[in-house]
């Protein structure tokens, strides 16, 4: 889920303030490594079962909008029924009128006004139904966003709280960034001041994901949010942030939805 960024205008961009640069020099056998590791694949176990979680979360909505249709169907069938019923009424008036009076064109003068009074009651009913049906679809259309904001603003909130108590975590997240690294040279990884802490032991097993001829370079940040991550190499960056994560969860609960969605005739 990283996205690379490439710099190809030629132009220079402003280097964010440094807070703080240090060389880390301690003996690779003095440092203990994490034993807790959070792997990717657990990550990803854990925002599965939250996206299956909003998954019901919606159908469970759309189902309540579909009972308020069938209730809205129901009740303008009962006045419908009522109306004919009323209809069916005033046309056997307007005959026994007509009968009584005797004028066979006063009959169709009523006749032609029961007819066009109850076509002008058909149209104010489909108008009614159609309003119904627009109504749930603007439901159904509002409450998407809403949870896919409600959804990422959780996993956010998920993530940060994993990595605060469970440093590791980001740990894991690197690594796959580095892995995809082939460069030689200095590789930079730009952490904010907050993580910067807790990187700093385990810079030499990031190290190892590089290739043997080059070296990482941690550097902490005062513009970077806890849990962002920038790692610079000759040829381009990668941005190991949660918020680029969270946009690509974001993508596939949005695609998730669309394939939810019952299909047009």
């Amino acid at each position: 889920m990283s996205n690379i960024i490439r710099n190809t205008s030629g132009t220079k961009r402003a280097v964010p303030k440094v807070l703080e640069q240090r060389t880390v020099i301690e003996s690779k056998k003095q440092r203990i490594l994490p034993t807790r590791t959070t792997t990717i694949d657990e990550k990803k176990s854990q925002l599965l079962e939250m996206m299956i979680r909003l998954e019901d979360m919606y159908h469970t909505i759309r189902t309540k909008l579909s009972e308020e249709e069938a209730n809205v169907h129901r009740n303008l069938e009962q006045v419908q029924k009522q109306k004919e019923l009323e209809w069916q009424e005033i046309t056997k008036q307007t005959y026994r009128e007509a009968e009584e009076q005797g004028y066979a064109s006063g009959y169709e003068a009523g006749m032609q006004q029961v007819h066009f009074e109850m076509s002008s009651q058909k149209q104010e009913m489909e108008a009614v139904v159609k309003g119904a049906y627009d109504k749930k679809e603007e439901l159904v259309q509002s409450a998407e966003p809403f949870l896919l904001s409600l959804s990422t603003s959780i996993a956010k909130k998920i993530m940060l709280k994993e990595m605060e108590q469970n440093p590791e975590t980001m740990l894991s997240m690197v690594k796959e960034t580095l892995k995809k690294v082939q460069d030689r040279g200095e590789v930079v990884f730009q952490v904010s001041a907050e993580d910067y802490q807790h990187m700093v032991p385990m810079v030499d097993e990031l190290e190892k994901q590089l290739d043997v001829n080059a070296s990482l370079k941690l550097v902490p940040m005062s513009d970077l949010e806890v849990g962002s991550g920038l790692v610079h190499t000759p040829s381009g960056s990668y941005d190991i942030s949660i918020n680029s994560q969270l946009s690509e969860i974001k993508k596939q609960l949005l695609s998730m939805f669309e394939e939810s969605k019952p299909h047009e005739h």
